[in-house]
């Protein structure tokens, strides 16, 4: 074989099970198809292995849902749901090995839904123990299979108590605060004390939480962050500065992977955050600009401040617009008068 530069960085020849071993430790970095052959590797003989390479490649065209892991512990599931253009997948997450937590259970489609129960089960009798259900938060497009998960695989729902305020309909085992740990059992290698920390992190919903395993420092982002788009934030659910101010949290805390709810996961998570804080205060300066003495409405405003964004999507850019003039209100940079908005000297 021949390394070819620009496209290798070097070459050497392992077995299967150090390869994965050397990953489940954090030494090396394993594209998520590679990861899946490995495993099957792993003391088999090269027919068998084909062979049951063949079996897992014709399930998936068959419509099973691909494992995918970005890092050891972790598992997204991209699941159809009824979510925000040009998103159309939600990610549910499976954070955990040996006892494991689900993230989101976000399809409302039946289909989908059956799609996700096979794969947990699949789960279940790899003797895993799945032992509750954590919400990032509250909207429609992350909690359409959570009834029905919660009744068909009798797991306790663990979420913020804003969240579970908006979830009347639901039983909740209990809220999870700022700071709270869960445990996760032995770590991919087997390390002991692997724990998910809990971060409450508002601004795009009052009661969004994040999450983040302490051994290979990876972020569950839920709306925080989408690597297809950027995040709508929708008053009066969604406050902008509390937003930024997560934001800077999140950075603050994010070392490794970032795992979005919508899109995939990213390996530089603090670099796409400060990405994100970056494009925001580009808008809000994009806006101060549109702004001028003269009283204009946020539907004339979003014209100017959104013009390179599909004209389909004003009406929702408009909302998140209306969240950076609150934003300059309460900074006393902006006045509202009759559902309009005019720019103060500042």
């Amino acid at each position: 074989p021949d390394i070819w530069p620009g496209e290798l960085v070097r070459g050497d020849f392992f077995k299967a099970e150090e390869v994965l071993s050397l990953w489940k430790s954090g030494d090396i970095l394993i594209v998520p198809p590679i990861i899946i052959m490995l495993q099957e590797l792993v003391g088999r003989a090269v027919k068998t292995f084909t062979d049951r390479v063949y079996e897992i490649a014709e399930s998936y065209r068959r419509g099973k849902i691909h494992r995918v892991y970005f890092t050891p512990g972790i598992q997204l599931v991209a699941l159809q749901t009824r979510t925000l253009l040009p998103a159309t997948h939600t990610n549910t997450y499976i954070i955990g090995e040996s006892e494991s937590y689900i993230v989101d259970p976000a399809p409302s489609d039946p289909t989908e839904q059956q799609r996700l129960w096979d794969y947990l089960d699949d789960l279940i009798k790899e003797e895993r123990e799945l032992k509750g259900i954590l919400l990032t938060h509250h909207h429609p497009d992350h909690i359409g299979a959570l009834a029905q998960c919660q009744e068909r695989y009798k797991l306790p729902v663990l979420a913020h108590q804003k969240t579970a305020e908006m979830l009347p309909q639901i039983k909740f085992a209990g809220y999870l605060n700022h700071s709270d740990e869960l445990d996760l059992g032995p770590a991919p290698d087997g390390q002991s004390g692997w724990v998910l920390k809990v971060y409450h992190t508002p601004g795009h919903a009052r009661g969004h939480l994040a999450f983040q395993e302490n051994r290979y420092d990876a972020v569950v982002a839920g709306d925080m962050i989408s690597t297809v788009s950027t995040i709508v934030i929708s008053p009066p659910e969604g406050h902008l500065s509390t937003y930024l101010q997560s934001l800077d949290f999140l950075k603050s805390v994010t070392t490794g992977t970032l795992y979005p709810s919508h899109g995939p996961a990213v390996r530089n998570g603090q670099e796409v955050i400060q990405y994100y804080i970056k494009h925001r205060r580009e808008r809000e300066q994009k806006l101060i600009k549109a702004l001028s003495k003269e009283p204009r409405s946020s539907y004339n405003l979003v014209k100017k401040v959104y013009d390179d964004v599909d004209p389909q999507l004003w009406p929702l850019a408009e909302r998140s617009l209306v969240a950076g003039l609150i934003k300059l209100i309460e900074e006393g940079k902006c006045l509202r008068a009759d559902d309009k908005y005019q720019l103060l000297k500042f």
